[in-house]
């Protein structure tokens, strides 16, 4: 519903700056590269000693749009997006001076998107034209998450038979999100441009919520009881290369 609440507003914003003809609208095709920035968010009723970790990868985006030029300078634009990112995420807990325990999950990301923004021409000449671009994406993420184990290091013989028990529950999948887009363009040649940029979600994403009991053996008065969320809220940077199909 919201992709097509977009589109209604974007058509009739085109439909009130010109001609509609399919000329009037530039039509073009991009692929590139994105780098994921993870800020983890972690809820935890019990959690001294614990800490989530999220580590990203560079993953992969392509976009279509639709740009109507509304003036020398400016254009709006319309850009149904995809784009794929997986990392690996982790429950540490410290027994400070003696031990860790790491709980490692790898999760994929599948997100289907659609951005209306608008484009303001800085410099130009001849073919060539630097100009920013801005704007507000709705969006729906898709997760795989599975867990890859737990492992254990110690500082100390004190805890060398330790235990540890988790039960973990992944967050309802898909999930929509909003956040917005900026960056800057550069056209290579009539046709070619080469853009950079980064999105930044307002919406956190749930990943899971967990449970864990760590102890020792030697020290029934050592047993740690942690519940906790995992979330993140993700952005990223990108680098596209957009062909135009038309002028």
């Amino acid at each position: 519903m919201k992709y097509i609440l977009t589109g209604i507003l974007l058509f009739l914003m085109l439909e009130g700056h010109g001609q509609t003809s399919t000329g009037s609208i530039r039509v073009g095709i991009s692929a590139g590269v994105n780098r994921q920035l993870l800020n983890t968010l972690n809820h935890a009723d019990y959690g001294e000693g614990e800490f989530l970790q999220g580590t990203g990868t560079v993953g992969f985006i392509g976009s279509v749009y639709g740009q109507k030029a509304l003036g020398n300078r400016t254009s709006l634009y319309i850009a149904p997006t995809f784009f794929y990112n997986h990392f690996d995420a982790a429950l540490i807990q410290t027994i400070p001076v003696y031990a860790e325990v790491r709980y490692g999950w790898l999760i994929k990301q599948y997100t289907y998107s659609a951005t209306v923004g608008a484009t303001y021409r800085l410099l130009a000449h001849k073919d060539k034209q630097l100009y920013l671009k801005a704007g507000l994406i709705n969006s729906l993420e898709y997760r795989n998450t599975r867990f890859t184990g737990v492992s254990f290091s110690f500082s100390s013989n004190r805890y060398n038979s330790i235990y540890t028990m988790m039960d973990y529950s992944t967050a309802p999948t898909p999930q929509w999100l909003s956040g917005a887009e900026a960056g800057l363009g550069l056209r290579l040649y009539d046709g070619v441009d080469l853009v950079v940029g980064y999105t930044h979600n307002f919406t956190s994403s749930r990943i899971l919520t967990y449970t864990t009991e760590l102890g020792s053996e030697q020290s029934a008065a050592d047993v740690r009881d942690t519940m906790g969320r995992f979330r993140t809220r993700n952005s990223y940077i990108s680098a596209q290369v957009t062909f135009w199909l038309n002028k």
